[in-house]
């Protein structure tokens, strides 16, 4: 099955044929998916941004698309998009002090901002340290990708690994 099926499937849906609808979400899902995912970096996440996906999808039902690929990944920018400004509005604190009013000051207590730095560059190499603190600064994965020399699929594939990384270093640090 290629494209010119899937449109044919689309129109069929747009038509009544409720049956199409399932064959073109069969046909896109996994790619979308993992598209968002490699974005996102959080598979759950990733699944709720799908899931709304489809829902926009079907909101545009009557809607002329000339070419349906393009436009489902539109929507799976535009939502990855509104993902990191929600984000951004979350983590907007500046400092070490920011920070630790947002976690509690007993999650904090034990580093200062130069002991956490410290123990961030003993983990991280000194890539993902940058991509981490261009990252803080707000600047995205395309803008990140350009400072460092990498293509934004490398950025996003290099804070999913920065995650993995710090999660147990977390975990332990939140018991100190």
């Amino acid at each position: 099955m290629d494209t010119n099926d899937i449109e044919r499937h689309w129109n069929d849906f747009q038509k009544g044929d409720e049956s199409a609808f399932r064959i073109v979400v069969e046909y896109y899902n996994k790619r979308l998916f993992y598209f968002i995912k490699g974005r996102v970096g959080d598979t759950e996440n990733a699944r709720e941004l799908v899931s709304k996906l489809w829902e926009r999808l079907l909101k545009s039902k009557s809607k002329e698309i000339d070419n349906l690929n393009a436009y489902l990944f539109r929507i799976a920018k535009n939502l990855i998009l509104d993902e990191y400004r929600i984000k951004k509005k979350a983590l907007s604190f500046e400092t070490i002090d920011d920070f630790s009013g947002k976690l509690g000051a007993s999650d904090v207590h034990t580093y200062d901002e130069e002991e956490l730095e410290e123990q961030l560059k003993e983990v991280l190499t000194s890539q993902e340290y940058l991509i981490i603190q261009l990252m803080v600064e707000g600047y995205g994965y395309k803008e990140i990708a350009d400072k460092i020399g990498a293509s934004s699929s490398t950025v996003a594939n290099k804070l999913t690994m920065i995650r993995q990384k710090l999660a147990p270093w977390l975990l332990k640090w939140k018991g100190k």
